[in-house]
């Protein structure tokens, strides 16, 4: 399995898409509307053409409606949560 990360823009989500439509073993890691919405309070504006997201579509409705963009450092202390608790299985 490969878990895939990237920003939450336009071309996050697109590098996204691309990579789970690549590599039948890619899913998503926090790349759900639910982590885009803690994420996204302190983004900047959301530039650029809209994506889809076919992994969780409602992230994309989120994005448009938000119209901010997250970076990915905004999620890492749940990334690093992750990491541990996936190291201590």
């Amino acid at each position: 399995m490969i878990r895939w990360r990237n920003d939450f823009d336009w071309t996050g989500v697109r590098l996204t898409a691309a990579a789970l439509q690549r590599y039948p073993a890619a899913v998503p890691w926090r790349m759900a509307a639910a982590d885009y919405l803690l994420a996204a309070g302190a983004g900047t504006a959301l530039l650029g053409t809209p994506a889809r997201t076919p992994w969780d579509e409602s992230l994309g409705e989120a994005m448009r409606r938000t119209g901010r963009a997250a970076m990915e450092e905004r999620l890492l202390d749940r990334l690093i949560a992750d990491l541990r608790a996936a190291g201590a299985r």
